[in-house]
């Protein structure tokens, strides 16, 4: 029987793409090659920066995380980790592929 509590929900405290940096926005559009036309934050999980699904003006869609040393110094690490990680998956895991852009 387990009693372990259960987890608490995930709710962080997501920061909007238009929060990004105007220059790091425009860095993404070269390195993406086309320029995002909408984007829609992705309100759970624990990290403080960005998590947007980004629909770019060549028809693809890119799930996105983003974030900076304020106001967890830590998290630049955490992602690029989370980013190494879901990179080594094997294929057919249920999660967006990687393609670290750090």
């Amino acid at each position: 029987m387990n009693t372990a509590p259960d987890p608490p929900p995930a709710h962080g405290v997501r920061l909007a793409w238009q929060a990004v940096p105007e220059r790091v926005r425009l860095a993404f559009d070269r390195w993406t090659g086309s320029s995002v036309l909408s984007a829609t934050s992705q309100p759970s999980g624990f990290s403080p920066g960005v998590a947007a699904r980004v629909r770019l003006a060549d028809g693809r869609r890119i799930f996105v995380k983003a974030v900076g040393p304020t106001p967890n110094a830590d998290s630049p690490a955490i992602h690029r980790r989370e980013a190494r990680i879901v990179a080594a998956l094997p294929e057919g895991v249920p999660v967006p592929q990687c393609a670290a852009w750090i």
